[in-house]
């Protein structure tokens, strides 16, 4: 955060792609000294070939994730929560242009 901002300085979407291939791939290809690492709270799911969480398998790579929790209550008030902090986000305007 800088002076009350939420700075979201990058951005990359994709699908069908392993946690490892993300992890090894594309947070450690950027050049970024991360703050912290949020996550969705599906990280907490075990896989089933593993058995172990995701979550998990980050920290043995060496990422330690924050989880987001989904707010309780109507989706009204969620929607209300963002528009709270809509006016402190700033984005990078090339790298977060999608």
């Amino acid at each position: 955060m800088y002076q009350n901002e939420i700075r979201v300085i990058d951005f990359w979407e994709g699908s069908g792609y392993s946690l490892l291939y993300i992890l090894e791939h594309i947070i450690k290809q950027k050049p970024y000294l991360y703050g912290k690492h949020i996550g969705p709270h599906d990280m907490n799911q075990h896989e089933y070939t593993t058995g172990t969480t995701r979550l998990q398998t980050a920290r043995q790579l060496g990422f330690d994730f924050e989880l987001v929790t989904s707010p309780k209550g109507a989706v009204s008030n969620r929607i209300e929560a963002v528009r709270q902090i809509f006016s402190r986000l700033w984005f990078d305007e090339q790298k977060c242009g999608e």
